[in-house]
């Protein structure tokens, strides 16, 4: 029996809605793209996804990847344990 597996791209996507703006998998509408930006990093902080933004007319657009994120959240975290 042969096991095969299938690589897929995490991504997750900040896009326009009525009344505000929506991160991929989640039901929560975000008033600002300040505050759904935030939230679609986090996710990627956590799942290892890209982060996209959908535009009006369905394109995925790459804002981040997750090496560029995972980058950031490590120095972050440097500067957050060396101030403390």
């Amino acid at each position: 029996m042969t096991t095969t597996t299938q690589k897929r791209t995490k991504r997750i996507a900040t896009r326009k809605v009525d009344g505000g703006y929506r991160v991929t998998g989640q039901r929560r509408v975000y008033g600002t793209f300040t505050a759904a930006f935030q939230a679609a990093w986090r996710t990627c902080a956590e799942s290892g996804a890209d982060l996209y933004s959908i535009m009006p007319d369905g394109k995925w657009v790459l804002m981040l990847d997750t090496k560029t994120i995972e980058a950031y959240e490590r120095g972050h975290h440097a500067e957050t344990t060396a101030a403390n």
